[in-house]
């Protein structure tokens, strides 16, 4: 028998509800055939030698429950099966910047929350306490200073660390470094849902590819219950200059700048025709060199 898996897990949102609700689905139905699963097995662990041990979030309806009860809490939508009573209490994570404008009228967090200071020293004694091993980070996304400041626990507590949204750490030269010279794990950044809108609409291009058909213009639309469109961080080049901000708050801005004259779908959209701004992006192409691309429509 393996020796277990003691995870840590940041953010007890849908994105989370979903894995321990799935690990606890193939645990019922385990002499089926897993279903669902691309590696039932990975070296000597399996599905079921994964122990959640620790778990943080910043709802104010969460913090205090039991592990099993904060999973199914507002605004989480996940309910797949019953969870077996937990042990684990949510603890009290800081903010930061991880509640995004587009998701803080669901996500209701503490009014008197800790301060930054008293929390870390409180977390690093319940990582300790709990001997977690690996901390997932399933953050909103768009929380580039709450990541880096659990980046920084995972580096104070020798907790491994995957990170599960596009904050740059994994990706970060000076964060990478930190984590290889005190030779700790780390992985990411970001997930991709197992049949998400990203990997459809990659494998669709792909096969007109091999087909041997030319794609002149392509763009998918995902529809979830997470936080990846509006608080998501983006690289542009807007007249030259570089910019890192909010997807949401760019378009924003766009649209009380410039008229919105087409409409496809229901959606708004506004044209390259109708924007004075010359907006490109960061894409890869096929010799995997970093180049930038016009941006056609928002």
């Amino acid at each position: 028998m393996s020796k277990k898996i003691r995870v840590g897990i940041i953010g007890v949102g849908n994105c989370f509800a979903g894995l321990i609700q799935g690990i606890e689905y193939y645990k019922k139905h385990r002499n089926k055939n897993p279903v669902g699963l691309m590696h039932v097995k990975i070296g000597p662990y399996s599905f079921d030698d994964i122990e959640f041990v620790s778990a943080f979030d910043v709802g104010a309806n969460k913090i205090g429950q039991p592990l099993d009860k904060a999973v199914f809490a507002s605004p989480n939508l996940v309910r797949w099966t019953k969870l077996p009573k937990s042990n684990v209490i949510v603890k009290e994570s800081p903010i930061l910047d991880g509640i995004g404008i587009y998701v803080e009228n669901r996500i209701k967090p503490l009014k008197n929350p800790s301060p930054k200071e008293k929390l870390e020293k409180e977390i690093i004694e319940e990582i300790k306490k709990t001997k977690t091993e690996i901390l997932v980070n399933y953050l909103p996304v768009g929380s580039q200073k709450a990541t880096e400041f659990w980046a920084g626990i995972a580096l104070k507590t020798g907790c491994a660390f995957v990170n599960c949204l596009p904050a740059f750490i994994a990706s970060n030269k000076n964060w990478a470094a930190k984590f290889k010279r005190k030779r700790i794990p780390i992985i990411g950044d970001d997930i991709k849902g197992q049949i998400g809108a990203t990997i459809v609409h990659r494998v669709l291009a792909r096969l007109c590819d091999d087909r041997g058909t030319v794609i002149d213009k392509t763009y998918q639309i995902n529809v979830g219950g997470n936080s990846v469109a509006g608080d998501q961080m983006i690289l542009i080049k807007v007249n030259g200059e570089i910019k890192y901000t909010k997807i949401g708050e760019f378009i924003d801005g766009l649209m009380k700048n410039h008229k919105i004259n087409v409409r496809g779908g229901g959606k708004e959209v506004i044209a390259k025709h109708s924007c004075s701004e010359k907006i490109e992006c960061f894409t890869v192409d096929d010799n995997f060199k970093v180049k930038l691309a016009p941006i056609e429509a928002f």
